[in-house]
């Protein structure tokens, strides 16, 4: 079961008002894939994981908590080109808008998080190319943040087969058992 609710949130961005809707509860029915997504019912919630600005596009879990240099990257050219990129689903685009503002304020595990989210929305899109593609850059923003740990490694593994990058699996499994390759 999923239950939602309404309610007016103030953009800390612009300062706009609009209704979001947040969740108030979800079900899960089984567990989640090696890479993490969830099993459904919660999987069916992903357009309520991110809150949108209509006014001006600033993409957060609360729209009303903003650091101050997310008016700057909101404002910016590429977030700007991003918004307008019609090739891509509408929710990938929030998952990726969300992902270039935490990569700019140097979140890199943050936005190789919501890299993937867009993957995901990208399979469901019934578009392949654009969720290898995405798949294939979160995995490029988990390693250049912080070492990953073992479990985090596993599911980098799952990412990068799930991508078709099975060299690059192996490659990674080999070093966690110490067989050559990387760590």
């Amino acid at each position: 079961m999923v239950t939602t609710h309404a309610t007016p949130v103030r953009c800390g961005v612009c300062g706009s008002e609009s209704q979001q809707r947040n969740l108030r509860s979800v079900s899960q029915m089984g567990p989640p894939d090696l890479d993490l997504r969830p099993a459904e019912m919660a999987r069916s919630t992903m357009a309520h994981w991110l809150q949108q600005c209509p006014g001006c596009g600033y993409v957060a879990p609360r729209l009303d908590a903003a650091d101050e240099s997310a008016a700057d990257i909101v404002h910016a050219g590429p977030y700007r080109a991003l918004l307008a990129e019609t090739g891509y689903p509408p929710l990938a685009r929030r998952f990726l808008c969300r992902a270039m503002l935490l990569e700019e304020t140097g979140d890199l595990h943050g936005a190789a998080e919501a890299t993937l989210h867009a993957a995901w929305v990208a399979d469901d899109a019934r578009k392949p190319d654009l969720a290898r593609s995405w798949r294939l850059d979160a995995v490029a923003l988990f390693r250049q943040g912080p070492r990953p740990d073992l479990e985090q490694r596993v599911r980098i593994i799952d990412i990068l087969r799930r991508a078709g990058d099975f060299g690059g699996a192996v490659a990674l499994v080999q070093g966690i058992f110490g067989i050559g390759g990387e760590a």
